[in-house]
This record gives structure tokens, sequence and C-alpha cells, in this order.
């Protein structure tokens, strides 16, 4: 199907190191768009559907959400293997690249727009009101020579303060799979805030960031515990039917 209906080719399958919950990866190539793409799949639990639906409304709320972003190819929803192919990001994760450049005070202008970015982004999720949950650094994109941040994997995002993006059905019956999404940048094991998250990573970034760059700490700490989810954990007797 992704030959004849989507003129991507020579798929290659794509295996991470990590926690992925069942979902399987590929690498191909676009033929119209000229571009190696990233292909996700995974069961119908409506993870594909949530990640394709989230990213479509922030590209329709907000003109700068493209920057953000990866570029979103094609999609199934529908089908038995829903699937999503965004173009696949030549940079490294934020992660890896400050493990490669351990010393921060020499790249400081570099990071600086990292963080500027960082910010940026925080701002425009709460202004959407979407909570991506899993913000962490193998999460956010650099790409390369630029350093523009890509923030990937939506797949657990939430809209608070509506059902529009509400808790994916089999999480709430299985809600240990919730356990490590976050890692160690949330407020508690079961509560999410995605400023939260942009402010903890910027404080690992720099030391001391919020006493020397008080101006830009203090427009996403002003943020920080306005647009937040705490999934309610259930015991067996009380799991939903």
């Amino acid at each position: 199907m992704l030959s004849e209906k989507y003129n991507i080719v020579n798929l290659r399958l794509f295996k991470f190191c990590q926690w992925h919950l069942g979902c399987k990866y590929f690498i191909g190539y676009q033929k119209e768009r000229n571009k190696c793409v990233f292909i996700k799949t995974c069961s119908n639990d409506g993870r594909i559907e949530r990640e394709i639906d989230v990213f479509n409304y922030l590209m329709n709320s907000d003109d700068s959400a493209y920057k953000y972003l990866p570029d979103l190819i094609c999609f199934e929803k529908d089908d038995k293997t829903p699937f999503l192919a965004v173009e696949f990001i030549v940079g490294v994760a934020l992660d890896e690249y400050l493990s490669k450049n351990s010393n921060i005070d020499k790249r400081e202008k570099i990071i600086l727009d990292i963080i500027n970015q960082l910010i940026d982004l925080a701002l425009l999720l709460n202004e959407s009101k979407i909570i991506h949950r899993d913000i962490r650094p193998a999460n956010i994109m650099l790409r390369k020579n630029v350093c523009q941040v890509v923030l990937i994997d939506f797949a657990f995002a939430i809209r608070a303060g509506d059902d529009m993006f509400s808790e994916l059905s089999f999480v709430t019956k299985a809600p240990e799979v919730l356990d490590k999404l976050g890692e160690e940048y949330k407020p508690e094991q079961y509560v999410w805030d995605d400023a939260y998250a942009i402010n903890l990573i910027i404080e690992r970034l720099i030391d001391r960031y919020h006493i020397k760059y008080p101006k830009s700490m203090s427009e996403l700490k002003n943020i920080v515990g306005r647009v937040t989810y705490k999934h309610e954990i259930f015991d067996d007797k009380k799991l939903p039917v």
C-alpha cells in the first residue's frame, strides 16, 4: 500500500533500544517529495490517530507550530494497522547533542537559541492546552546545522479542560503504561505539566539560568502549573469496564 498509494519505497526496519510499547518503525523514501520518511505503526488502540489529530490541531491553531513539528507526509487512521509517516529529521536528539557537547560555556550562544525555542514551544502548547506528557531530551530533536527544535511523539498527548483529546481508552484500563511517560520530567508520577518539563530541561542546560536570564525564565515560570493533567489511578476493583 505504501508503494502504490503514497510512493514510499525502500522500506527498512528501524529499531529503538528504548521502551516503545509495541510500536514498529520503518525508514523509507518518498519519491514525490524526494524525502526520507520515518514511519510509525502500532495496534489500533488510538495512539496513531491521536498523534495525527494533535498534529493537525496544532498546525491549525498556531501559524508558528510548523517550526516545532515534523512534516506530516501521509497517514491512515482507519486501517487495521494504522500508520503515520513524517519526514525523517536529519539531526540529533537533545540528550545526544548535550552528551557530545559537554562544555556548555563554549556553545552558550547556540544553547541560548535552543532555550528560547523551548520557551516558545512551551508557550505554544500552553496556549493550545495540549499536554504532550512525554517531553524529555530524547523526544526533542535538533535539525542538523541549524539546531531547530522539533518535538516528536505525540501518541499520548491530551488536551486539558475538555474531551477533545481525552485519555486513551486502553490507558484507562491499564494505567501502568504511563509509569515511564515523561520520566523524571514531571511534578509527580501521574501528573504532567509540559511547562514544568521544559523548565527542568532548561535548568539542566545552563546552570543558574534563572539568575543569568531572569526575563526569559520568568516568562516560562509564569505558565508552570497552569495547564496540567493528573491521571487518577484505579485499583483492580475500580477499573472501568
